[in-house]
């Protein structure tokens, strides 16, 4: 009887594992369909698996460090002769057998000459960064916006560059950007929630975002 008892345990966890790995398939493939008919409906290109320009200048951010099995996909980028512009996904791998565990979430990316910033690092500030900045690591404050402050550690090699470039304007403008991440530099600029794949009904608004941000840039360059 115990034996019997056994060898269903076991089939219903086989079944289990088997159900799961067949709805996360077709999850994919679901998601896949769906952005390709995100793309053709906002006439922009869609790029399933494989390589594109957008991800050789951002390949080196440092989002893209974390882990291992990184990789790109599902993307949705449109171009002009000044901008260029993509959604995807992105996925990484963190420690190793029973204990790995594989993080996905999506990435707004922008490429463009225009793009005149100092290389930064801002994402959602957390209880550890209270107390890693207490023990004195880097977190750039503003004393006139401690509402900022309180919501991101901003970080960067150039401390005086960084505090020039976020005047009252642009620090007011990300305060709009609550629980994203965005890090940045000359030429290229990404931002995204950890650990949040944004749905395909989604993709016109985050590139509304990315519109935002690219012409606040633009208008503090000229202004």
């Amino acid at each position: 009887m115990r034996g019997g008892i056994t060898i269903l345990f076991i089939a219903g966890i086989a079944s289990f594992v088997i159900a799961s790995i067949i709805y996360g398939i077709w999850r994919e493939r679901k998601r896949r369909q769906q952005l390709r008919q995100v793309a053709d409906d906002l006439g922009l290109e869609y790029v399933a698996k494989g390589e594109h320009p957008l991800y050789s200048v951002v390949h080196d951010f440092r989002l893209f460090s974390h882990g291992r099995s990184r990789k790109r996909s599902k993307l949705i980028a449109g171009e002009t002769d000044d901008l260029t512009i993509g959604v995807f996904d992105y996925a990484y791998t963190t420690n190793s057998g029973e204990n790995s565990t594989t993080h996905r979430q999506s990435v707004v990316a922008l490429h463009s000459d225009a793009i005149v910033i100092p290389c930064f690092n801002l994402r959602p500030q957390n209880m550890l960064d209270r107390l890693g900045a207490a023990m004195g690591l880097q977190d750039i404050d503003f004393e006139n916006h401690p509402n900022f402050s309180q919501m991101f550690v901003l970080q960067g090699e150039d401390e005086a560059a960084i505090r020039t470039f976020f005047d009252g304007d642009w620090l007011d403008f990300l305060e709009n950007y609550r629980g994203f991440s965005i890090e940045g530099r000359n030429g290229s600029l990404i931002f995204y929630k950890a650990r949040h794949r944004i749905r395909p009904n989604e993709i016109k608004n985050y590139l509304g975002k990315a519109y935002e941000i690219y012409g606040h840039i633009i208008e503090r360059s000229t202004g």
